[in-house]
């Protein structure tokens, strides 16, 4: 018969491994992730302003501020938010409730429009969220490549500002 205490220091070892492996393995994807985005945005950043900086949080999120804002805007910064790779049990759970990697775009203007927009994807939590606003009045606006994703009317009625 096996010894006891050498099966469960096996076990507690493969976990351990299994563990480190999975954070390695998760946090490297996500570095990835995050360069893949970042890249992806260097075409888009240059028309909110002309400098940037980069701030990691982490292996899940990246923070990007632009310092020197272009009209008409006096701040703008994004976050990249990326799934819990790192970290498989809440990979899993997030997963399993819709998250998935999303970028959040704030923006101050210099001047206040005369409404106030908050777009998310339907699919994912953002979505759900939004949902939850219950948004009255609401409108179909359609995105590039075909989207079509809702909007307050007062978004529609607003005057264009020039």
């Amino acid at each position: 018969m096996p010894d006891l205490s050498a099966l469960v220091a096996s076990l507690a070892a493969a976990v351990i491994i299994a563990f480190l492996l999975m954070f390695a393995l998760g946090s490297q994807r996500n570095i990835r992730r995050g360069e893949a985005f970042m890249k992806w945005m260097q075409e888009g950043l240059p028309l909110l302003g002309k400098k940037t900086t980069l701030r990691w949080f982490g292996t899940s999120a990246v923070e990007l501020k632009i310092t020197e804002p272009s009209p008409p805007f006096r701040s703008a910064e994004t976050l990249v938010v990326l799934e819990a790779r790192d970290i498989g049990w809440m990979w899993a759970l997030g997963r399993v409730r819709g998250r998935r990697d999303f970028i959040i775009l704030r923006a101050r203007l210099e001047r206040s429009p005369a409404f106030e927009l908050e777009a998310g994807d339907d699919r994912g939590w953002t979505g759900v969220a939004l949902e939850r606003l219950q948004l009255l009045g609401e409108i179909e606006v359609e995105l590039l490549g075909g989207e079509t994703r809702r909007a307050p009317e007062a978004a529609q009625a607003a005057p264009a500002s020039g």
